[in-house]
This record gives C-alpha cells, sequence and structure tokens, in this order.
C-alpha cells in the first residue's frame, strides 16, 4: 500500500510538473526506488519477528539518530561546538525515548509471543 500510494503520488507530481527525464536520472531514481522498496521489506518482515511495537520506534529511532549523524559526519552540518554539544545531548534523548517507548511495561504485560531479536534487527 505505501509503495502503490508513492507511485500514485509521484506519477501525479510527474504528469504536472513534466521534469526532463534522462536516462541518469530515470536509474538513480531506479535504484533510489529500489533500495527504498527492500528497506521496506525488511522493516515489514521485522514486524513479524519483533512485533509492531518494538520495530516501528527501533525504525524510526534510527532512521533519526542514523540520519543525524549522516548529517554531521558525511556532509559536515555541525561546525560549531555548541553544535555538537546540543546535538549529541539529542541524539542521547532521542535514544533514551526509543528505548523507552519499545520497552514493555512487565505490569500489563500480556501473553509474550515468540519474538526472534536476531532476525527482526537484520
Amino acid at each position: 500500500g505505501m509503495t502503490l500510494g508513492a507511485f500514485v503520488f509521484a506519477l501525479i507530481v510527474f504528469l504536472f510538473r513534466m521534469p526532463t527525464l534522462t536516462w541518469q536520472i530515470f536509474l538513480i531514481g531506479f535504484i533510489g526506488g529500489l533500495l527504498w522498496a527492500i528497506g521496506q521489506f525488511g522493516q515489514f518482515n521485522s514486524m513479524k519477528y519483533l512485533g509492531v511495537s518494538i520495530a516501528s520506534p527501533l525504525s524510526a529511532g534510527s532512521q533519526l539518530v542514523i540520519g543525524g549523524l549522516l548529517g554531521v559526519f558525511a556532509f559536515h552540518e555541525w561546525t560549531k561546538q555548541i553544535q555538537f554539544i546540543l546535538g549529541f545531548i539529542a541524539m542521547a534523548c532521542l535514544v533514551v525515548g526509543l528505548y523507552f517507548s519499545a520497552k514493555r511495561d512487565p505490569e500489563n504485560a500480556v501473553v509474550e509471543e515468540e519474538r526472534n531479536y536476531t532476525k527482526g534487527l537484520t
């Protein structure tokens, strides 16, 4: 459903904007879409092994943390010391929030279904 929705949206934008489409642009877009589809497939499969309440926060949190770190180290978006200090404090808050949003409450736990963390995380 998500892939079909993205395709329909892209098709509508394409029809209204009519961008120039060279074979290089098409190839890069195709490779990007293929990688996105593989990532979506892996994310949905991880929900079978971890459950939605664990897989979704892990996915969203890791995207925020890894995206932020990529911006810092690959694109040098932080240049001042205060940016590093506040940025890493924000990253730490993200990781703590990620942990608590995926943690199960032992008092209200339902019967624990079989989880395979190794398959789910990979």
